[in-house]
This record gives C-alpha cells, sequence and structure tokens, in this order.
C-alpha cells in the first residue's frame, strides 16, 4: 500500500512558507509516498498554486511524489499551462503526478 497527504498551504493558516517545507521534508521523512496540493480558484480564499508547490516540494524532497488534487484546466489558457506543466515535470525529476478536472472539490 501507498500512502500521500495532502499539505493544506495557505497564509491564513498553519502551513505557509518555511513551515510547508518544514512539513513537506517531515512528511517524506516519516515515510509517505506522495505530497498533493490543491488547486482552488473563485472559492472566497486564495490557495498558492500547486504547480509551483510541487516544484518547490520536489526540490526540498529525494524521492515522494508530488501532484496536484485537481487541477482546474478550464480556467488556464492552454499553452500558458501546457507550458507551465512541462516545467514543473522536468523540476520534479518526473515524480510529478497530475489530477485534472473542471473544476476542484
Amino acid at each position: 500500500m501507498r500512502l500521500g497527504i495532502n499539505l493544506r498551504v495557505q497564509p491564513d493558516e498553519t502551513i505557509y512558507g518555511g513551515k510547508a517545507i518544514a512539513a513537506m521534508r517531515a512528511a517524506e521523512r516519516i515515510g509517505f509516498d506522495s505530497l498533493w496540493f490543491f488547486d482552488s480558484i473563485g472559492r472566497n480564499s486564495f490557495t498558492p498554486d500547486p504547480l509551483i508547490l510541487v516544484s518547490v516540494a520536489a526540490a526540498v524532497t529525494e524521492r515522494v511524489e508530488v501532484g496536484t488534487c485537481i487541477l482546474q484546466v478550464p480556467l488556464r489558457h492552454p499553452v500558458e499551462l501546457a507550458h507551465r506543466i512541462l516545467t514543473a515535470q522536468l523540476m520534479t525529476g518526473g515524480r510529478l503526478r497530475l489530477g485534472v478536472g473542471a473544476a476542484s472539490a
């Protein structure tokens, strides 16, 4: 069995900045197999860009897979999104797992 964890990174909560990086490293250290980040636009709160978060997570970890829970594809320009996804894939060293959809949960 493989276990992953969602790290809810938001500036109005306790996990952000250096605390988020520490949480990413701790999740890998205690044995989680993957780190997941939500996408949320237009839900009355700010959520950092999940593709930036997966890139940061990959930079501060060594083995865990990193992914988006549901990346809201229709809200983005296709060429710009493809460019960002390819960049994230390269920056994660192939550890990116992409969950995509029309909207977030």
